[in-house]
């Protein structure tokens, strides 16, 4: 049996794992950065703007792709994947959709006790 000191000390030592993985990551990430966009910019003389461009189009064309799917792993290391596809934006929704009805035999008590 666990007690809720060995779950304290099991995260606690995830701890210095989490971050290493983070600064390296975070190095990498800047250091890939700086590099692209000085060789856009500056190596092949296409200005700030260009490699403004370039870098922001490309990050919103890997968010798209990244965001069409997601994946979970519950704790017996089963996945789930959940597909995002024919996406319709500001479709609209009627209000009666999330109508709210109290079932019959219910007590609601509102927020000052008295039951309604």
């Amino acid at each position: 049996m666990h007690t809720r000191d060995s779950h304290l000390n099991i995260i606690v030592s995830k701890v210095p794992q989490v971050t290493l993985a983070f600064w390296i990551i975070k190095i990498l990430a800047t250091t890939l950065g700086e590099t692209g966009g000085d060789t856009v910019s500056m190596t092949m003389d296409l200005g700030y703007l260009t490699g403004t461009v370039i870098f922001l189009s490309a990050l919103i064309v890997l968010a798209t792709l990244q965001i069409r799917a997601l994946t979970t792993r519950d704790r017996q290391g089963g996945d789930s994947t959940l597909n995002f596809t024919n996406l319709k934006e500001n479709q609209g929704i009627s209000d009666k959709t999330f109508a709210f009805r109290i079932p019959r035999g219910v007590d609601v008590i509102s927020d000052d006790g008295s039951r309604n």
